[in-house]
């Protein structure tokens, strides 16, 4: 009777461990899924306004803000450098991009970085992918 029952437990937990795979195995291929559908990309234009995430680093710690409505050129590539005029008290900011991310019709544009801080980027709905030429 122990034999059985063991038995039992044995073929139950193996068909758990299995069912445990075969979801392991779809979310890391759906998870990559997402990935591909998300590329880097040398230029976008712009079709809405933008949302900026600024960060701050203060003395002891650091903090975020968004500035929503943000105004972009009609084309944004990698290397470009441009102004931004935002915020109910306007403040003009120069967005160096660093990175252009495209996720389909969506874009992040991010700017440059200094060694160990976080980068400030731009969100645009919607967004395209622009011609190699200027």
């Amino acid at each position: 009777m122990i034999n059985r029952r063991a038995q039992q437990v044995s073929v139950v937990s193996r068909k758990l461990a299995l069912n445990f795979v075969w979801i392991a195995a779809i979310f890391t291929s759906s998870m990559g899924a997402c990935a591909a559908q998300a590329n880097t990309v040398e230029a976008v234009r712009p079709a809405g306004p933008g949302v900026l995430t600024k960060h701050f680093d203060w003395l002891i710690t650091t903090s975020q803000r968004r500035y929503h409505h943000i105004r972009l050129p009609a084309r944004v590539a990698v290397g470009d450098k441009f102004s931004l005029s935002f915020g109910s008290n306007t403040k003009t900011y120069t967005f160096s991009v660093a990175q252009i991310i495209l996720k389909g019709d969506h874009c992040e544009i991010y700017s440059q970085s200094e060694v160990g801080h976080r980068r400030d980027k731009i969100d645009v709905v919607p967004c395209y992918a622009a011609d190699h030429g200027r």
